[in-house]
């Protein structure tokens, strides 16, 4: 085993920095794979890019070997009602040979009454 195979991406999608980065951001986290041969990734909603449904971003990502995807996403993007994010419309991707295997919960925060 190569150092690489234990490596992942903390991906966003293409362009979520373009606000705060001048040159602007182009990779996907597909190409960010093929270039550094790192073919796991943490995809992460930035602002609230990624929505459901999440079926065509899984079709998308199905290229990596290995996804763990956010179920909240970062600080930035607007809370769902139910407290386990969009566990559920993540579920919906997974299927018959998956490379979907698990959650990962960004940023701790509370809302302000």
């Amino acid at each position: 085993m190569k150092l690489k195979d234990k490596l992942w991406n903390r991906g966003h999608l293409e362009g979520s920095h373009n606000e705060i980065v001048k040159e602007g951001l182009k990779m996907t986290p597909e190409q960010f794979s093929e270039v550094y041969g790192i073919d796991r990734a943490f995809i992460v909603s930035y602002g609230g890019n990624i929505k459901p449904p999440f079926e065509p971003y899984a079709k998308r990502f199905s290229v990596l070997k290995e996804v763990k995807w956010s179920v909240l996403g970062d600080s930035s993007t607007p809370l769902p009602d139910d407290r386990l994010g969009y566990t559920e419309e993540i579920l919906k991707c997974i299927g018959a040979g998956s490379n979907i295997t698990g959650g990962v919960v960004d940023d701790f925060f509370q809302k302000k009454e």
